[in-house]
């Protein structure tokens, strides 16, 4: 479960441990946290990556009124300031060092490959900014900044952002909020520093921020500490309105204009400027994230009491109105079987998809849901709501029945060099109670589609696998996000069976202590699992997610 709050000496301890190189693991767990979840902590701690600019401020501040002093000579202080900026540029070096040494053009998550948690937290600090949230957001194609980093919780880089449409929120590491509507253009330069090629944003620039600047083809807007909104078209007409504090307005051709609250521009295409009283509700806002957060709920909640009422649906672990301390997940099918509740061993209630529901998260070899549904299918489909954080072994278990039964399902991702992470399930029928080797009884079916591939599923976005076992179409078919991404016939159909089985881990491992199948365990959240005796349809997979998607 993530913290709540971290204090300012936590923030400063943690800065100081950055900065000579004794970061721990337990450490690097809780910088990813302050990046990822705390973006007053997160700010706080990386301003101590930004002394030396600020160092530098304030010697061009001190060099520009010994200037103006009368009677100065080469034995001013200038030369005492200049060798302080010096050295603190080379300091500020020194503590970068480690964080441009692991800057590559790969994907996150092929950088992270063997990295330690310390690694990891000081390759998070590289960027310049952390998207903190995202709205039904579609990426544009042109985006430079890699597609693997524009999530929600990830950090950025310099580079261009291309959004078609939604809403996205920037938090600059200098303190400076960007929302931004789609569809929009931008290319990020620095803290500090972003360029609108077009679209619409509203500015948050805090004091700490303050100098925050914004550029387009025909002028810059400097944010003094307030609010402001700027409607940029690909033409270079614009619209900049300042919603609270003081901004400066700067054309290419022309005088500085000071705007303070309530005054706004009309901006024509050739760079001429009307005054104008500035309007909130022509831009994007925080609110709207939470308005269309809590319609996208509502939405999915009024799907899942219909499914939930249907004479098919065996598990509906919904997540939603359970207790923090509670050791159980409810089962609101209401024609399950009885005494179908999941037993919570270890894992920690969390938010899931959406502000106020609840999630699970699995984050040892201990962490899972045990659970028991008695009978046999004939058919089977299984669906289910994951965010993915690692993946610490070759393989990774949504649904692992207890192996002394005598039939049984495997539903798990599975790593391999040659196809990476795919998706595998597998039935094993006939087996006798102490048998130890039950491989010829048991049956595959792979989906050799790697699940990482680009622009596929992410370390730490939300994802929706589902598995159909029709035995009517004599087929086992393969979902992610609503999309089917294979079959295989089934040659012998069997009737399926469940029974006793934990979701996100697996229950029996002796045979294979000391081997590399021993850990199965998800590192990740859930918060959505259900099960139907009946094969569904494509189109009801695809309902499913659409339904259900953040």
């Amino acid at each position: 479960m993530s913290r709540e709050k971290f204090s300012q000496k936590e923030v400063d301890r943690l800065a100081e441990k950055l900065r000579d190189d004794r970061v721990e693991e337990s450490d690097a767990e809780e910088i990813r946290e302050i990046i990822r979840n705390h973006p007053a902590e997160r700010r706080r701690l990386v301003e101590h990556l930004y002394l030396g600019a600020a160092l530098r401020e304030t010697i061009k501040t001190w060099s520009g009124r010994d200037e103006q002093l009368s009677g100065s000579d080469s034995t001013s202080p200038r030369w005492l300031l200049g060798l302080l900026f010096v050295v603190g540029l080379i300091g500020l070096i020194l503590i970068l060092r480690p964080f441009l040494q692991t800057i590559e053009s790969s994907p996150p998550q092929e950088k992270s490959a063997g990295l330690t948690p310390k690694q990891m937290a000081q390759q998070e600090l590289i960027g310049i900014a952390v998207i903190s949230h995202t709205s039904e957001a579609v990426w544009g194609s042109d985006s430079s900044v890699s597609r693997t980093s524009i999530r929600a919780g990830a950090p950025i880089g310099k580079g261009i952002i291309e959004l078609y449409e939604g809403i996205v929120q920037i938090d600059f590491y200098s303190g400076a909020v960007l929302t931004i509507e789609g569809p929009a253009r931008l290319n990020l330069k620095s803290p500090k520093m972003a360029r609108v090629e077009y679209g619409t944003l509203r500015g948050h620039i805090p004091s700490p921020a303050s100098g925050f600047i914004l550029r387009n083809a025909h002028f810059q807007v400097e944010g003094v500490g307030g609010e402001f909104g700027l409607m940029c078209q690909e033409d270079g007409s614009a619209k900049l309105h300042i919603l609270a504090g003081n901004s400066t307005y700067q054309p290419h051709n022309g005088p500085e204009i000071e705007l303070k609250t309530g005054e706004g521009l009309e901006i024509a295409a050739n760079g001429e400027s009307s005054a104008t009283a500035a309007r909130s509700d022509l831009f994007p806002a925080g609110q709207a994230f939470d308005q269309k957060s809590r319609q996208r709920f509502a939405e999915w909640q009024n799907f899942q009491r219909k499914l939930m009422a249907r004479d098919d649906i065996l598990i509906g672990y919904l997540f939603a109105g359970d207790s923090a301390w509670e050791r159980t997940v409810r089962n609101r099918a209401l024609q399950g079987p009885i005494d179908s509740d999941g037993a919570v061993v270890g894992c920690e209630w969390t938010e899931g998809r959406w502000p106020g529901k609840g999630a699970l998260s699995f984050r040892n070899s201990s962490n899972r849901v045990r659970l028991n549904v008695p009978g046999e299918y004939d058919s089977l489909t299984l669906a289910t709501w994951v965010r993915l954080d690692a993946i610490n072994s070759t393989e990774v278990s949504l649904l692992h029945p207890e192996t002394r039964q005598t039939s049984y399902i495997h539903w798990t991702l599975v790593q391999t060099v040659t196809n990476g992470l795919h998706i595998h399930f597998s039935e094993t029928y006939g087996k006798e109670i102490g048998m130890k080797d039950d491989r010829e009884l048991r049956t595959h079916y792979h989906c050799h589609h790697n699940l990482l591939r680009p622009n596929g599923t992410r370390m730490g976005d939300w994802v929706h696998f589902a598995l159909v076992y029709d035995s009517e179409e004599r087929q086992v078919r393969h979902y992610q996000n609503g999309v089917q991404l294979g079959s295989k016939p089934i040659e012998v159909v069997h009737p399926l069976h469940i029974g006793i089985a934990d979701i996100g881990n697996w229950p029996y491992r002796e045979w294979a202590q000391g081997t590399e199948f021993e850990v199965r365990n998800l590192d990740g959240i859930i918060d959505e699992f259900v099960i139907s005796k009946k094969a569904w349809t494509n189109e009801e997979i695809h309902e499913l997610w659409e339904t259900g998607r953040p």
